[in-house]
């Protein structure tokens, strides 16, 4: 199981590396308008949200408590992402089946404690990037840039022709 979550970490730094490619797409005369703005700070809470959760796995990271942090522009947001990435990465190919079961306690952005099992805590994070990637994307295409592909099919899937 452990394999399964190293690949899509792979595949989710891939995505987000698509992602700022589509930032960096929107004409530079549009980086003012608030699809472009809402779609770094969007990108910003992917980012946030990603630092929080390996700070709270014991990643090798610090903590941060801003969900929506202000990036200044599309290499400010790549150079905190491959950061991100690298941490991930290096949590990841740590990752055992018994790690993966375990329940940790953790305290909330709000001050409320859980308890949660390390594979689903991962599964939140996929998928919260995910889920705020399509509103990007979005938001990218109405900025004027072209949005990124990040389907994890695209990623997976082999040509047969």
């Amino acid at each position: 199981m452990f394999e399964r979550f190293q690949k899509l970490f792979r595949y989710e730094a891939e995505a987000n590396a698509k992602v700022i490619a589509s930032l960096r797409s929107v004409p530079g005369a549009n980086h003012r308008q608030p699809e472009y703005r809402r779609a770094m700070g969007i990108f910003g809470h992917i980012l946030a949200a990603r630092q929080i959760w390996l700070f709270r796995l014991g990643g090798n990271v610090t903590s941060t408590t801003d969900l929506h942090p202000e990036l200044r522009d599309a290499e400010h947001a790549a150079d905190l992402a491959l950061g991100l990435d690298a941490a991930w990465t290096d949590y990841t190919l740590h990752l055992t089946d018994a790690r993966l079961r375990q329940v940790i306690d953790y305290t909330s952005t709000e001050g409320r404690r859980f308890r949660t099992r390390v594979e689903d805590i991962l599964g939140h994070v996929l998928m919260h990037s995910a889920y705020h990637r399509g509103q990007i994307a979005m938001l990218v295409r109405q900025a004027g840039g072209e949005p990124a592909v990040t389907d994890y099919i695209f990623a997976v899937r082999e040509t047969l022709d």
